[in-house]
């Protein structure tokens, strides 16, 4: 599948042709092949190879001046002035009434962010001229008045805006999706390690299915002790220190038996 490029955004066009500027300006000078037709037709004493070596050190004078003067820092920095004057002297047909006044007209704006996007008008805004009855003379007037280009650009605007708004209604699923199975696989997860699960949990040959067993076996006796109360069952008083022969099952039945009966 192949990637699709962004396109580059105001600051980067602006900073490249900075750079094209910067590499125009930093290019050697050379005098023209009339200079030294020149010397040679005057018999001048200043010689070629004089000239050269003047030259020579003035464009390395230049390329300095040029690495110090126009940076990478200092085209940057050029650039972002620019971008933010071309947003601040913005056409007078936008609106600049509080009604319009969000944060997505202003300069820096994230127009990723999904609270942007839902600020977005359906169509681009104009400036406020009164009543309802005089914008509507006026806005009739201009589009009869205004140029296909124009007219395409508004058109263009209502396209992307709406594209805008589905993408990111798909992107606010597909977050949530992606935090439900993060939290679905953090759940799992910790099967993976037995090491780490508590023991008061249920789990296949766990330490409480054992107990539970145990305590079901148990019941069972208990409830044939129970049924069968005709038999006459001698109090156990000794210690569990004294009952080695005893099995350990009918020790804790006849405790059981002790509080019931």
């Amino acid at each position: 599948m192949a990637t699709t490029i962004p396109a580059p955004t105001i600051i980067e066009l602006k900073a490249a042709f900075l750079r094209q500027q910067v590499h125009i300006l930093s290019e050697p000078l050379q005098p023209s092949e009339d200079f030294y037709a020149s010397l040679l037709s005057t018999q001048s004493t200043v010689k070629p190879k004089i000239v050269q070596a003047g030259l020579r050190k003035l464009n390395q004078r230049l390329k300095r001046h040029n690495q110090l003067a126009y940076g990478r820092k200092a085209q940057r920095h050029l650039a972002e002035q620019i971008d933010q004057l071309s947003w601040q002297t913005h056409s007078p047909k936008i609106l600049s009434t509080k009604e319009h006044d969000g944060a997505w007209l202003e300069f820096g704006t994230d127009y990723c962010a999904s609270e942007i996007i839902e600020q977005l008008p359906d169509e681009w805004p104009y400036e406020d001229d009164g009543d309802d009855e005089t914008r509507r003379e006026k806005n009739k007037d201009r589009v009869e008045e205004e140029d296909g280009s124009e007219h395409l650009s508004l058109q263009k605007y209502v396209e992307l805006r709406t594209k805008l708004a589905q993408l990111n209604t798909r992107r606010n699923f597909l977050q949530h999706r992606v935090a439900n199975l993060k939290k679905l696989h953090n759940a799992v997860n910790l099967l993976n390690r037995p090491d780490d699960i508590q023991a008061n949990l249920i789990i296949r040959g766990g330490e409480l299915e054992q107990e539970l067993d145990r305590m079901c076996r148990l019941m069972l006796r208990v409830e044939r002790g129970i049924s069968a109360s005709n038999l006459t069952r001698e109090p156990i008083t000794g210690e569990l220190s004294d009952l080695d022969q005893m099995d350990f099952d009918e020790y804790e039945e006849s405790k059981v038996l002790k509080l019931i009966l």
